[in-house]
């Protein structure tokens, strides 16, 4: 009986040597992950954060040269009225002067 009990605790012994050493290889394979994914993640959150800071410049030139555009259009809106202007005053003056 102390031979069975002996070989069942050899065996619980065994079979917690090996759960124990699974333990230590997934923990050693969990850090060895964590030393090489840590760096690839942050260099990617890195580049990501830079890819937003120029799409944001490229996002605040583009309003820039929208709001350029919209104060062209008006001043080129303020010149035909200014040649409509200058046109009928022409005109008027040619009548004007036809008629003497």
């Amino acid at each position: 009986e102390e031979k069975e009990k002996a070989k069942e605790d050899e065996a619980v012994a065994e079979k917690k040597y090996y759960a124990l050493k699974a333990a230590a290889d997934l923990y050693t394979e969990l850090n060895e992950l964590e030393q090489k994914k840590i760096p690839e993640l942050s260099e990617r959150v890195t580049s990501l954060e830079k890819n937003i800071e120029e799409e944001n410049e490229l996002v605040e030139d583009m309003e820039d040269a929208a709001q350029l555009l919209a104060v062209n259009e008006f001043e080129v809106r303020q010149m035909e009225k200014d040649l409509d202007y200058v046109d009928r005053t022409a005109q008027r003056m040619r009548k004007h002067l036809k008629i003497r």
